[in-house]
């Protein structure tokens, strides 16, 4: 039997539906949910790990029409919101190792969260197009170099696509 958890398991769990029942509620209340605090306020510490956050994630986006941005722990530690507009990137949980400890909602309150966040994206898709880019080159000039493919076909193959 697979261990993996599926998507309509998670959405007919209970225990996953007491999380994102609460989650929502924060998200309404305060813009923002910590994954710690709503395991501490349902007992579940226990099965911390067995909780699938993308799924909850999903479901919550889903549910409520919203978009949810992660944020690492530094978020919800006391800074202030000067930090948070001066420098967003330390407190979404993307690269350097960064954890997600919570989710926020896209609201025009944290719109500097969602810029940044939306260029980080960008620089992630135009990031991986170029590095194919690079390698469909490398793969081309590795079959010319071993003679698989001849430099002419290579040319008539790339003008006749145009």
């Amino acid at each position: 039997m697979s261990k993996y958890v599926r998507r309509h398991a998670v959405r007919e769990c209970a225990i996953h539906q007491s999380i994102m029942e609460l989650a929502a509620q924060r998200l309404e209340r305060d813009g923002a949910f910590h994954k710690a605090e709503v395991i501490d306020e349902l007992g579940l510490r226990v099965m911390e790990d067995s909780i699938r956050w993308d799924y909850v994630r999903d479901f919550i986006q889903e549910d409520q029409g919203c978009e949810l941005v992660p944020v690492a722990e530094k978020y919800f530690k006391q800074h202030t919101k000067n930090e948070e507009l001066a420098n967003p990137e330390r407190f979404i949980a993307t690269g350097y190792g960064k954890k997600t400890a919570g989710f926020v909602s896209v609201i025009a309150e944290n719109d500097h969260l969602t810029v940044r966040r939306l260029q980080q994206r960008q620089a992630l898709a135009t990031g991986v197009g170029e590095a194919f880019r690079n390698y469909a080159e490398a793969v081309q000039g590795r079959r010319i170099a071993i003679g698989v493919v001849k430099p002419q076909e290579l040319l008539a193959a790339t003008t006749s696509n145009k």
